[in-house]
């Protein structure tokens, strides 16, 4: 509903709606709002997760930029006209904005990612090469050329598939474009993939944030100068959340182990030593060997602090 409670002309965007094999009443609230709001394209179709849903929209989707919007989460009230008002005047690739997280009781926090200086044009090899891009599809409008020119998906069957996704969109986009506005609302569900403590979710998802982040390394090679150095920053991120969440998800040895190997046996392990940020510096300092790992997954206190 936030995204038809806009102070936007109906014409000047389109609403995908895609039903992903639900069992609830969703389709039917929606078929009954299509009657109010014709602009709501209803898809259909059989339960194939996350990614193939966002995939189903991008085959249809007609506009000049992309907004993915998850189930859980709305857009704030009149930010839509300002996105547009940017979009008319500074038509970059990537136009970030902020982010909020809103949780079950009614707070609200700002989620921290690094972001440009407001108002103003980027040439995304300098972003990138400074700035941690943040692993969600939901940051920002990305130009649908971005997809359709380069023939990005999202791959299917996988938990955190966003790594993938926002390592490529950033490969091939050259500008970026900061507007500090409040414009999405990050819902934290208690069960979300983040949030889900059930043991067979947890590996499933260790696994597949190691293949993804083995296929995003062997991607990577074929850039040069500042965009593989920009990408390289990115992945070293990645590995460290990799062993961040091995700590939140208590994992077991046997399981440090063989994710740290696979992490050493693609040069990501030890942690790089340049300094990027602060936090990465003292994060690696504290994890940069097996057995401190080991040590923080067994205390139970340092799931949140990691």
């Amino acid at each position: 509903m936030s995204i038809v409670h806009q102070s936007i002309d109906t014409d000047k965007y389109e609403l995908i709606v895609v039903n992903d094999g639900s069992t609830d009443r969703s389709e039917s609230i929606v078929r009954k709002l299509q009657s109010n709001y014709p602009i709501i394209k209803l898809i259909k179709k059989e339960n194939g997760g996350l990614s193939s849903a966002r995939n189903k929209g991008l085959d249809i989707a007609s506009g000049d930029y992309i907004f993915f919007v998850d189930a859980d989460d709305w857009v704030s009230p009149d930010s839509l006209s300002q996105l547009l008002k940017i979009i008319n005047t500074n038509p970059d690739d990537i136009i970030l904005f902020k982010v909020a997280e809103v949780y079950p009781d009614g707070k609200t926090k700002a989620i921290h990612f690094h972001l440009p200086k407001s108002n103003q044009t980027l040439p995304v090899d300098d972003y990138i090469c400074n700035y941690t891009i943040l692993s969600a599809a939901w940051q920002g409008l990305f130009k649908r050329s971005l997809f359709t020119d380069h023939n990005i998906r999202m791959p299917e069957g996988f938990l955190a598939e966003d790594d993938d996704l926002v390592v490529k969109l950033y490969s091939v986009a050259e500008t970026i474009y900061y507007l500090p506005i409040e414009v999405y609302n990050y819902y934290q569900r208690p069960q979300s993939i983040s949030n889900n403590s059930d043991t067979h979710h947890n590996e499933k998802l260790i696994r597949d944030r190691i293949s993804i982040f083995r296929e995003l390394v062997n991607y990577v090679q074929k850039f040069t100068g500042k965009r593989k150095m920009g990408l390289e920053r990115k992945l070293n991120f990645l590995a460290l959340d990799i062993i961040r969440l091995l700590i939140r998800k208590s994992q077991t040895r046997p399981t440090i182990d063989a994710i740290l190997q696979q992490l050493s046996d693609l040069g990501c392990f030890p942690l790089s030593r340049k300094a990027y940020s602060v936090k990465y510096t003292i994060l690696r300092t504290l994890l940069n060997k097996p057995s401190r790992i080991r040590f923080f997954t067994s205390l139970k206190k340092s799931e949140k602090f990691f």
